[in-house]
C-alpha cells in the first residue's frame, strides 16, 4: 500500500518548530549580548578613591599621613627615602598597567565571543535557508565552528597573560638589578 504525501499540518508543524527554534537562539544571543554589556560596563573604570594609607589615617584620626615625609624625619641611616619612595611608586605604576591590560583583554574577549555568535547564528541561518538540513550537517558545522572559536580565544587568552606577565617581570627583574647594584 502506498503512502500518502505528508499534510499541510505536518509541514507547518515542522515550520512551527523550526520558528520556535530560531526565536530560542534569539533570545539566547539577546541574553549573552546583554551579559557581555554587563561585564563591560562593571569593567569601566571608576574615579580614584583617596590612597588607603590616607583614608586610615583620617579615621584613627592621625590628619594628613605623608609617609614621605615621615620616613624623612626618622633618618635611618644608609636608607634612601628618595629611591624607597620611586621603586614603590614604580611597582604601583606596574601594577595599574597589568590591571588596565586585564580589563582591556577581557572587554576584548568579550567582543570577540559576540562576534564569534553572531557569525556563527548567521552561518546556521544561512545552511537552513540553503537546504542542509540533515542533523549530521548541521552537527558538523556547529562541531567546526565551536572549535574554532575555542581554539581563537585561547589564543587571545594566552597572548594577554603573557603580555601581563612580560609586564611584571620587567619591573621583577629591575627591582633585582638595584638590590644587586647592577640597576
Amino acid at each position: 500500500m502506498a503512502r500518502a504525501p505528508a499534510s499541510k499540518s505536518t509541514t507547518s508543524a515542522k515550520t512551527a518548530t523550526e520558528k520556535a527554534a530560531v526565536k530560542k537562539t534569539a533570545a539566547k544571543t539577546a541574553a549573552v549580548k546583554k551579559t557581555a554589556v554587563k561585564k563591560v560596563a562593571a569593567s569601566a573604570p571608576r574615579p580614584a578613591a583617596a590612597a588607603p594609607s590616607a583614608t586610615a589615617a583620617k579615621a584613627l584620626g592621625m590628619g594628613d599621613l605623608n609617609i614621605g615625609k615621615l620616613l624623612k624625619q626618622l633618618k635611618l641611616p644608609g636608607i634612601d627615602v628618595k629611591e624607597m619612595v620611586e621603586s614603590q611608586r614604580k611597582d604601583i605604576e606596574a601594577l595599574a598597567e597589568v590591571s588596565r591590560h586585564a580589563r582591556e583583554s577581557m572587554e576584548t574577549l568579550a567582543t570577540r565571543q559576540a562576534e564569534m555568535l553572531k557569525e556563527a547564528m548567521a552561518a546556521f541561518q544561512a545552511a537552513s535557508k540553503e537546504g542542509d538540513a540533515t542533523a549530521a550537517g548541521r552537527i558538523e558545522q556547529a562541531k567546526d565552528a565551536l572549535g574554532t572559536a575555542l581554539r581563537e580565544l585561547a589564543e587571545m587568552t594566552v597572548q594577554a597573560h603573557q603580555q601581563a606577565y612580560a609586564i611584571l617581570k620587567e619591573r621583577v627583574q629591575e627591582r633585582i638589578g638595584k638590590v644587586t647594584g647592577r640597576g
